[in-house]
């Protein structure tokens, strides 16, 4: 962190690797037992909307959140973390590039 490097590096020669987007079409393989259990989640909706004729949709959010969200909640994850920050009057360090900004008024 002290160099400023934030990429991706490969865990045996220590390189950059090139990051690739995800796309519909990839395998789907989850790591934790929290993966495991969204997934599981998404088939049976899927498998039951298919069986009984009902149109059926999964969306893969990462970060939902909205009116009446509680920040207290642990769930709420980065924008618990961010608000908190805001509050206080400290800075927000961010250490991902993003195509998009999001402005965040409290």
């Amino acid at each position: 962190m002290r160099k400023g490097d934030f990429n991706c590096k490969c865990p045996i020669c220590g390189n950059d690797v090139n990051v690739l987007p995800t796309d519909e079409g990839s395998k789907i393989h989850p790591t934790s037992v929290y993966g495991i259990t969204k997934y599981a989640q998404e088939a049976l909706v899927l498998t039951m909307g298919k069986a009984l004729g009902i149109p059926a949709v999964a969306f893969r959010y990462q970060n939902v959140y909205g009116p009446g969200q509680s920040l207290s909640n642990p769930y709420t994850g980065i924008l618990s973390i961010f608000s908190t920050q805001i509050k206080n009057g400290s800075s927000i360090n961010i250490f991902e590039m993003v195509k998009k900004a999001v402005i965040l008024s409290i």
